[in-house]
């Protein structure tokens, strides 16, 4: 019979090695085994550094166009900073980069309306030409603000520009600018328009302040242009002879007119001065000029008459006027025989 080999012993690894031989030795050699393998330190292996292969070069690369470049480095153009101080609307869309180009490189072919603000005389831009803010969309919109932002942050005080810029960063946080933008931007949209309204609240009640104050201002009711205090005793150097606009005409090429009578109808002379007993076409007049008032007279009986006998003397009608804001009085004399 074959004779079998001998088993091969199991070497296993150096660490199992390593183990199997401290756990035969006895726990002094424990010890001098320990501080023999303390003792010995790993070789200290040099990190090379690896420098980083270059793969963009200068040849490789494709100069920009001047066009695209100027494009997105042009400031907001200086028709959108007359808008604001004229205090007018000016809307979101007039901040995007295709209409910032637009404004500088075509903006003087862009149509543009002559308007007077207080006195002055403004040149603002023609709003119609542009789309509407509520047609603007979710990317748009977020790079208009962005530019207005920047730009506040260079004309505005910190206080308004810190409030936009918290107006604008609240909005772009919430979810619903993916899932209904329109109702962030219509929300926006009433926001920057209450904003606007409020300044011209505050400028309305300047003006009306102005005017309330004006020293020249004689006037106290719609029904008494003039000042009918100073005319209770006498004749008043202000009857009839003054316009009811205050101050001189403001236009070089006004043209004075020839004033029309209210009585007679003829040029030349006021109501105040009128003394003709019938007008241009020879109808006889209606009205007359005394104390201070314009009085209506009437040639008819108050009464209704029918076929009696009627005596009717010069009756005189006293009717509310535009120009003296009176009572009604009739002054009437009349006798009949019967009345039905």
């Amino acid at each position: 019979p074959r004779i079998s080999d001998p088993p091969t012993p199991h070497t296993g690894s150096s660490t199992h090695q390593w183990v199997s031989a401290y756990s035969l030795l006895s726990p002094t050699s424990k010890i001098h085994a320990v501080k023999a393998l303390s003792a010995l330190k790993p070789t200290e292996v040099k990190s090379i550094p690896s420098l980083p292969k270059v793969i963009f070069t200068v040849d490789r690369e494709v100069k920009v166009s001047l066009l695209i470049d100027g494009t997105y480095s042009l400031g907001i153009h200086a028709v959108v900073t007359k808008l604001v101080k004229a205090k007018q609307y000016t809307p979101l869309t007039l901040f995007t980069v295709a209409n910032t180009f637009h404004l500088h490189k075509e903006g003087h072919l862009l149509k543009k309306t002559k308007t007077s603000i207080n006195g002055t005389i403004h040149h603002l831009l023609d709003l119609s030409q542009f789309d509407s803010t509520e047609a603007m969309d979710a990317l748009t919109w977020q790079e208009a603000w962005q530019h207005k932002i920047l730009w506040l942050a260079k004309v505005s005080k910190p206080a308004v520009h810190k409030h936009w810029s918290w107006h604008f960063s609240t909005l772009l946080k919430d979810e619903v600018v993916h899932d209904n933008f329109k109702a962030i931007l219509s929300f926006d949209i009433r926001m920057r328009l209450s904003r606007l309204q409020d300044a011209k609240y505050d400028v309305v009640n300047e003006e009306l302040w102005k005017l309330s104050s004006h020293k020249d201002c004689h006037s106290s009711s719609h029904y008494e242009p003039y000042d009918v205090s100073a005319c209770k005793n006498g004749k008043c150097s202000r009857e009839g002879q003054e316009s009811f606009q205050d101050g001189p005409p403001s236009s070089d090429t006004w043209v004075k007119l020839d004033p029309m009578c209210l009585i007679c109808q003829c040029t030349g002379h006021r109501f105040s001065e009128c003394k003709e007993e019938s007008m241009a076409k020879g109808k006889q007049t209606y009205a007359k000029y005394a104390g201070g008032q314009l009085i209506r007279m009437i040639q008819w009986c108050y009464p209704l008459h029918r076929a009696q006998s009627c005596q009717l003397q010069k009756g005189v009608q006293k009717l509310p006027c535009p120009l003296s804001a009176s009572l009604f009085l009739l002054q009437q004399s009349c006798s009949r025989s019967s009345f039905p």
